[in-house]
């Protein structure tokens, strides 16, 4: 029976609880970056809250744009940045993409993007044309969460 109970309080010990785990802070999360051709642009990107696998948990991604002497950068005034993300396994988009607001010179947020669910995604950072819509570029990354 002693064996008994001090197994079960170890099986206790072990098993904390969701709430236990501490989310990770800005500084643990990567930085992540990608080259645009147009104009030369590196971007950075960052997820400042998420990536969370329900519709009901916003998702907080920030982009930093860097010229080629490496200063922050505004897209030019004829660019727009979106994002979209597609589960290749299962065929489908993501609930919301959100939209980027400019935050100050070459610093965008996305307050919105909210996926559907878990599982592996594949993620676009788009720029269109403001006037026609049309995509000029985009720079893809996969995940999973």
């Amino acid at each position: 029976m002693k064996n008994f109970s001090l197994l079960f309080c170890l099986v206790l010990i072990a098993c904390a609880s969701p709430r236990d785990q501490k989310a990770p802070t800005l500084a643990e999360k990567p930085l992540n970056s990608v080259v645009m051709s147009l104009g030369g642009l590196k971007v950075n990107y960052q997820w400042m809250e998420g990536p969370f696998p329900s519709p009901s948990q916003a998702n907080t991604l920030l982009v930093s744009v860097y010229d080629a002497e490496g200063k922050l950068s505004d897209f030019s005034a004829d660019l727009s940045l979106g994002f979209y993300a597609i589960m290749p396994s299962m065929g489908h988009p993501m609930d919301r993409e959100g939209y980027f607001e400019r935050i100050s010179k070459g610093l965008y947020i996305n307050r919105g993007i909210r996926y559907n669910m878990g599982g592996e995604w594949e993620n676009y950072l788009i720029l269109s044309d403001t006037s026609t819509g049309d995509e000029l570029e985009e720079a893809k990354w996969r995940e999973s969460f």
